[in-house]
């Protein structure tokens, strides 16, 4: 019976669900957070473009640059901004692995940067 009680009620508890799901918009470079079709949080970025920085014969590194990361008020607490993050920064990595070059994250405004600090992985 405590096996019972173990595998059917405590276990499914101690599962976590995210609290939305991370969607990338490609065309508009956003990924944003939606359940039940409502927007939580988005992350907006340029593209990657090539910038040249003090290398070895001028090697090209590619740079990603976040320019708003928001999140409503009412759903901080629940991880949105995590998924938000771990999701950029997949891409990013991606990304990287395709052009086969250094890449550099660069953000835009003081919010934007204490949110990523915020929400940054810590095993990234």
């Amino acid at each position: 019976m405590l096996l019972f009680v173990t595998m059917f009620l405590v276990l499914p508890a101690l599962i976590v669900t995210d609290p939305c799901t991370p969607v990338h918009d490609n065309g508009n470079n956003k990924f944003k957070c939606m359940k039940n079709n409502v927007e939580l949080g988005y992350l907006l970025y340029k593209d990657l473009q090539p910038h040249f920085y003090n290398q070895p014969q001028n090697t090209p590194n590619k740079e990603i640059k976040i320019d708003e990361i928001e999140v409503l008020p009412s759903h901080q607490h629940i991880g949105v901004g995590r998924l938000l993050m771990e999701r950029f920064l997949t891409f990013a990595e991606d990304q990287l692995h395709k052009s086969e070059v250094s890449l550099y994250v660069k953000i835009s405004n003081q919010n934007a940067i204490d949110f990523y600090k915020m929400w940054l992985p810590t095993d990234r």
